[in-house]
Order: C-alpha cells, then sequence, then structure tokens
C-alpha cells in the first residue's frame, strides 16, 4: 500500500520541475527521484532502506512517503479479532443465492400443486356472513371484535413501538438461547397470543361473528 504526500492542486503527478530542467539541459534524468552531484558528476541518490520516510524537496509536485507492507485498510478494519471477518462475495452472496432460489422453487411449486383459495367475484346482494379478513390479520381482527380502540389503535401502536424499542432495551451480544431468556420469552408469549387469536378467528367463529365450533355447521348464512 503506497500513501501519496501532498498531492498538489496545479498537477500533483505531473513531470516535476527538475526533470524539465535536467531534460532542457540534455540530461536524461529518471523519472522516479531527483539527481545530486557528486563529485562534479550526477548520479541518483542511494536507495532509500526499508521503513525510511524520503526528504521533501521544495521542487517536487509530490513526495512519495513510505510503502507499507501488511493487510489492505479494508482487511484491517472490523473487529478485533480478523478471523471472524469475511468477504460478503462469495461467502453471503452465495448462500443468500441459494437461499432465495430456494425459496422461489418452493413457492412456484406450491402454487402449481394447490390452487389459491380465490372466491367469486364480489357481490353485493350476497355478503358472506361472517366476513373474515386474511388468515395474518384474523388476530386483529379478533381483537377488533372486542373493542375496535384495542384492536385498530392500542395494539398496532404497542407492536410497533416495541419493534422500535427492541435495540434500546435488549443490548446482549450474545447468540446463546442460554444467555437470553428474557427475549426469547418475550417473543415466544407474543406469538403464541397471535397464534390463538388466528386460530379462534379462522376455525371458532361463525355467523355474526359469534363463537361457534368448526364442527357445527349453522345453516342458513352463506
Amino acid at each position: 500500500m503506497v500513501h501519496f504526500w501532498r498531492i498538489r492542486k496545479d498537477g500533483g503527478l505531473s513531470r516535476p520541475v527538475w526533470k524539465l530542467e535536467g531534460e532542457a539541459a540534455g540530461q536524461n534524468a529518471p523519472m522516479s527521484q531527483p539527481l545530486v552531484q557528486i563529485g562534479g558528476a550526477a548520479a541518483p541518490p542511494a536507495p532509500l532502506r526499508k521503513g525510511t520516510v524520503a526528504a521533501a524537496s521544495k521542487d517536487k509536485t509530490y513526495g512519495l512517503m513510505e510503502v507499507v507492507t501488511g493487510k489492505p485498510l479494508f482487511e484491517t478494519i472490523g473487529p478485533e479479532d480478523s478471523d471472524d471477518v469475511v468477504f460478503s462475495f462469495s461467502y453471503a452472496f452465495y448462500r443468500e443465492t441459494i437461499a432465495f432460489l430456494v425459496t422461489l422453487i418452493s413457492v412456484m411449486a406450491v402454487s402449481l400443486i394447490w390452487n389459491a383459495p380465490l372466491e367469486e367475484l364480489a357481490n353485493p346482494a350476497k355478503t358472506p356472513n361472517p366476513a373474515k379478513a386474511p388468515w395474518y390479520f384474523l388476530g386483529l381482527q379478533e381483537l377488533v371484535s372486542h373493542s375496535a380502540f384495542l384492536g385498530g389503535v392500542l395494539a398496532p401502536t404497542l407492536m410497533v413501538g416495541a419493534l422500535l424499542a427492541i435495540p434500546y432495551f435488549d443490548k446482549n451480544p450474545s447468540r446463546r438461547l442460554a444467555s437470553r431468556k428474557r427475549a426469547i420469552w418475550v417473543f415466544t408469549a407474543f406469538m403464541v397470543v397471535n397464534f390463538v387469536l388466528i386460530v379462534v378467528g379462522t376455525y371458532f367463529r361463525g355467523p355474526g361473528w359469534a363463537l361457534t365450533p368448526p364442527w357445527v355447521h349453522v345453516t342458513g348464512h352463506e
């Protein structure tokens, strides 16, 4: 890795002044370093040892400070334990591509084997009773049936607020299940409550949104 020192705005990497003066005098000076006088004869200076810094000259438009050995900068920036750092390409890219293809093929296979439960066009003269939302909204519909404010305002606001507040309360970086019992219990309780509400709204709600066992068929309500 090479560090350049003081790149000037007037053509910092152009041909330096001493090179132009040397060409005007008929000398063929190398571009990499200026000439020095040794006993009346022009000769290049001795090469610098590793780790030394080149001296600045007022005639130079740029200075080569030092050649640094080791890893590039983009490899050194990261966690202290560099063994845990890998490139996103190709490690993560291949895995994400495989996950995308598996998901796409699975969804296409399910759509080809089973037809989507689509009903006929809506008829205002013949409305279903009860009219149920999609299954992923049935939990909220169940809450709305008890209280419009609870299911339509309070519950969604609390859920969104909890998601926004998670980074401020859950600061444990550990990935071990034994050290994250509180977070696991909170998430499990949320999923169980949501699952129960969805099951009740799907299978135990009949005409007029009354509690009806799924094995009881109520006639006269379409």
